[in-house]
């Protein structure tokens, strides 16, 4: 398993992950990949840009003591579904506009890969549950009515 600078596999591409979308996520740029370990962190100093861009201090603060290293295999490891059991779940997508983690292009082709039953969009980074929770709760109390 290699990850390269803009964050992708180079022993397999993930289906968001791919050199027409990795270029508007900053977050690649702003990690340090641990290998030996298996994992990824963000850097502090890039945290803001890239997931809490439209949070307040106070929550940005908060959400950085919080964070961990993540594991790198969800995002290099090949995953199998089938129509029979992953397709017969319904599927709905919130979309922020100004994520900067995964980029537009990148959730947009996300959701048209694995068509939803609705897409709603958010003009908010990465965290609308720290920036706009009451807007996402109420799409979420929406989306849990379809």
């Amino acid at each position: 398993m290699g990850i390269t600078s803009r964050g992708c596999s180079t022993s397999r591409q993930s289906r968001w992950c791919s050199w027409d979308t990795a270029w508007e996520a900053i977050v690649f740029q702003n990690a340090d990949v641990d290998e030996e370990n298996g994992v990824v962190s963000l850097k502090m100093d890039g945290v803001r840009e890239v997931a809490y861009g439209d949070c307040s201090e106070e929550d940005v603060e908060w959400a950085k003591s919080h964070l961990i290293p993540q594991p790198l295999a969800p995002f290099v490891t090949p995953v199998q579904v089938s129509e029979t059991h992953y397709g017969s779940v319904r599927r709905t997508y919130i979309e922020c506009l100004q994520d900067k983690a995964i980029g537009p292009a990148a959730q947009k082709r996300m959701y048209t890969d694995t068509p939803c039953e609705k897409v709603v969009s958010m003009e908010t980074s990465h965290s609308p549950f720290l920036s706009q929770p009451e807007e996402l709760a109420g799409h979420l109390d929406s989306l849990a009515k379809l």
